[in-house]
């Protein structure tokens, strides 16, 4: 006959189990690598071509990624199908043609392994009034662009050395002059 035996735990015998588990979860953490598209929105005027960049977050392995590129809602908009970063490199710019009528189009960048992404194609005739607001559109999201960075670069800042303000000084006064400059182009945009 089989004698049961109770289970009592120990102080090292918990530790010990602690520890199995905290290094299961640490290896169990999953780390996605992302791809990003920009800029976001491309405008285009009709009949023109603009450029787009794939960013991964690190550089590309040995063999490089294969990127696959989807437009959304386009009827004359073109775009390559797919595009190669090579090893190494961790950016590769594409070209985006745009046809003879004004169009919005979504474009999607993805492949196995990484976090995909998307952005905004906006094409518009070539009128003066529109390639205004166009131009204000665009000045707009650098602004937004560099308004995140400087957020960044303030919380990165703190307490770092006088190179790293400089930056941000710099940084803060292109913002400005992106900020006055998209004031500008409303006030010359409008009728």
């Amino acid at each position: 006959m089989l004698k049961r035996q109770s289970c009592q735990s120990s102080p090292f015998s918990m530790l010990i189990l602690s520890m199995v588990f905290l290094l299961g979860c640490m290896h169990s953490e999953v780390y996605a690598q992302t791809i990003s598209l920009s800029p976001d929105p491309l405008n285009l005027l009709t009949n023109s071509s603009g450029e787009m960049s794939v960013t991964l977050d690190a550089p590309a392995a040995p063999g490089g990624v294969l990127v696959n590129l989807t437009l959304v809602g386009a009827s004359f908009v073109t775009a390559p199908f797919s595009i190669i970063i090579p090893e190494g490199v961790s950016t590769q710019n594409f070209s985006i043609n745009a046809g003879a009528s004004p169009e919005t189009v979504d474009i999607f960048a993805n492949t196995t392994g990484f976090v995909g992404d998307s952005a905004t194609i906006n094409v518009t005739d070539g009128t003066p009034e529109n390639n205004c607001k166009m131009e204000a559109t665009t000045v707009k999201k650098a602004a937004e662009t560099y308004a995140k960075t400087a957020k960044k670069l303030r919380r990165l800042c703190k307490n770092q050395d006088f190179t790293c303000e400089t930056v941000l000084a710099q940084a803060t006064s292109e913002l400005d002059q992106l900020n006055s400059s998209h004031a500008n182009l409303l006030l010359a945009c409008s009728p």
